[in-house]
């Protein structure tokens, strides 16, 4: 891509965050500048090279949420965005497998224990499966985090 259809990528861009935030006097009113510049920066008429200053599109960005004209600026490199929560759904998987590892690890330590004397007393046994029920609700809870990183990652390759 040039660097003219760049420059009307981040203006488009410019305009959709706008319309996330409702109306250009909204998005003036946010940044404490005329509806009239809000506009001038999206305006894609021969001519009009004046790009919106970092400081509006993050000040718009940060009101309705989404990094809009950042995204664009980051193809521009070469980059990808990858908001909070997207990073931390693969953070979540390995916690959630951790979690599940360790009360495993938890319930073989409570079953050597009371195979030591080669006899499982009922409250031995009641130990044991208590963190069975511990792993059974780490499992489910895991299931959840796995729901939500496929759908991250269908939401991704969307994009």
């Amino acid at each position: 891509m040039t660097f003219d259809e760049w420059h009307y990528r981040i203006k488009i861009a410019f305009q959709s965050l706008v319309k996330a935030i409702g109306t250009n006097e909204a998005a003036g009113a946010i940044c404490g500048i005329s509806d009239t510049s809000i506009h001038r920066y999206g305006d894609i008429s021969p001519g009009n090279d004046h790009l919106p200053p970092l400081r509006i599109v993050l000040m718009l960005e940060a009101a309705c949420g989404q990094p809009i004209v950042t995204t664009v600026m980051a193809e521009r490199s070469g980059c990808r965005v990858v908001t909070g929560a997207q990073a931390e759904i693969s953070d979540c998987m390995m916690e959630a497998h951790g979690r599940i590892l360790k009360v495993l690890g938890e319930a073989t330590v409570e079953v050597g224990e009371a195979a030591k004397d080669g006899n499982f007393s009922p409250n031995e046994i009641k130990r044991i499966f208590a963190r069975y029920a511990d792993a059974i609700v780490e499992i489910n809870a895991a299931q959840g985090t796995g729901s939500r990183l496929r759908a991250a990652v269908e939401l991704r390759s969307v994009s």
